[in-house]
């Protein structure tokens, strides 16, 4: 199976672009190269094994591996017979990447670095699901967003100080929670995409936040269903809109978390003459 997406546009004033991503389940008589490329490409490999030849060197991949094609090299990888593999990839340029690559501890002698989380392979699906079957057209924002999540999957597995890891976990859940909280989110999900256990999430938000990641949620949706019920929206709406169809239940932990009924709070954020 072969899904790839290449950009067809991008950012003329911006130091970097993002050129494409894919997903390809090999046979065992893959082989790429060698030539040489103009972008960045890095590789992760997600079941099977496979090789790359690249200044000299051969480097032997398998499931968590990546590995990564500088500019110009003349790059040959191809799958073990025995086992091929399937990877996933990512291809951009930038004045940024180099910076990047030294903080995961990549440098031209070692482009070989193991990724034990999800976090990669999650975002180029998220591209391919978007792009590819939805027919979206996201922003250059957007791609430049996930090419640097896909970096810091790559920074966190690199080992570059526990306090760094911790960071990049918690504020990957958090923006996953921020995007997510009106869908009916829950941990497993939220383990799921950081690639890491359920007692790992759970440990993450009671350091950083004192609380379990199910109470955080529940604020996160309370906090919105404030801003849009200042923002005139009716009771009602504020509630489907943070994922809460049950009126009841959304005034009864309204009053919970804050301490008085959503009603009570719209007459102390409103206007009379708006309410």
């Amino acid at each position: 199976m072969r899904k790839e997406y290449w950009a067809s546009h991008f950012d003329e004033d911006s130091n970097w672009r993002f050129c494409g991503c894919g997903y390809l389940n090999c046979d065992k008589n893959f082989s790429c190269g060698p030539y040489a490329r103009y972008p960045y490409i890095i590789h992760k490999v997600l079941n099977g094994r496979g090789y790359y030849e690249v200044r000299g060197k051969k480097y032997s991949l398998s499931a968590n591996d990546a590995f990564i094609i500088l500019p110009r090299d003349a790059a040959l990888y191809y799958s073990d017979p025995d086992d091929p593999w399937t990877f996933c990839w990512i291809c951009f340029t930038g004045d940024f990447v180099e910076k990047h690559l030294e903080k995961a501890g990549i440098d031209k002698d070692d482009l070989k670095v193991t990724v034990n989380n999800n976090i990669f392979e999650n975002k180029i699906k998220e591209i391919l699901e978007r792009c590819v079957d939805k027919k979206e057209n996201p922003t250059a924002a957007y791609f430049e967003g996930c090419v640097m999540e896909c970096f810091s999957a790559i920074e966190e597995s690199a080992g570059n100080g526990g306090g760094k890891k911790f960071n990049r976990q918690i504020d990957g859940a958090v923006a996953f929670i921020d995007f997510h909280c009106a869908e009916g989110i829950s941990v497993s999900e939220i383990s799921e995409y950081l690639g890491v256990d359920r007692s790992r999430v759970y440990r993450l938000f009671k350091d950083k936040f004192g609380i379990s990641p199910e109470k955080y949620i529940l604020k996160q949706r309370i906090e919105k269903a404030k801003t849009l019920i200042a923002n005139g929206e009716p009771l009602k709406s504020a509630a489907y809109s943070v994922g809460i169809n049950d009126v009841y239940y959304f005034s009864k932990l309204f009053k919970k978390l804050e301490g008085i009924t959503p009603s009570a709070y719209k007459n102390s954020v409103l206007p009379k003459n708006s309410k």
